[in-house]
């Protein structure tokens, strides 16, 4: 009985903190999997409900493949030794300025149109990688290497609902690397939420519409 009750006490805790926490106005529509020569269809869609898209941020896979120019495999001779942190793989994206739900800690972004190895390290990766201001890091971009320095470190709100990331660079430097978007809108009636998911998945059924 004191677990079941625990259960539903935790549970209650939780959707209060959860709820606290979020904005009236945050996202509450999610699309996943868009494709570039899906977004014009995508903007018809929403803009026919008028409901513009709060963002629309691209998603590039990659993984981690060196350290302050030490290869990670010299670093952690036995992958499954390896943390956590280590073996995952990285969802990057690009954009010349924090997000609304970011602040920059230390250092600074990028000028539009940089074509500079930098990026942008949300705080607790850049511990976890021992990674700070200067320090230089290698991804493997779905096969392409790429050396980038850190010139910036942010704090992340991930409450907020938006597309946020542990890692952002230039968009020059991702500009031919493979991609899909995700996108979030905020649309307060639950009919037209409906009418635009039935919208979407008609017209696009590779689309993931939350």
């Amino acid at each position: 009985v004191f677990l079941v009750a625990l259960v539903f006490r935790i549970d209650g805790v939780l959707r209060t903190e959860f709820s606290d926490g979020v904005s009236p106005t945050a996202p509450n529509l999610f699309v996943v999997d868009l494709q570039d020569d899906q977004r014009a269809g995508f903007d018809e869609a929403l803009a026919r409900h008028r409901t513009p898209p709060l963002e629309v941020a691209a998603l590039v896979r990659s993984r981690i493949v060196a350290l302050s120019d030490r290869p990670v495999a010299e670093l952690y001779p036995d992958p499954e030794a390896a943390p956590w942190w280590i073996n995952r793989e990285y969802t990057l994206t690009f954009r010349d300025a924090p997000g609304d739900a970011e602040r920059l800690l230390k250092g600074r972004f990028w000028s539009p149109g940089s074509t500079e190895p930098e990026a942008s390290l949300e705080r607790s990766t850049a511990e976890r990688l021992g990674l700070d201001l200067g320090s230089w890091f290698t991804l493997d971009v779905q096969g392409a290497e790429l050396r980038v320095r850190v010139t910036s470190i942010r704090t992340v709100r991930w409450s907020s609902m938006r597309p946020n990331f542990f890692m952002i660079l230039p968009p020059r430097l991702l500009a031919d690397a493979p991609r899909s978007w995700f996108a979030v809108a905020h649309v307060p009636d639950a009919t037209t939420r409906a009418d635009i998911q039935r919208d979407l998945v008609r017209r696009f059924p590779n689309l993931m519409v939350l």
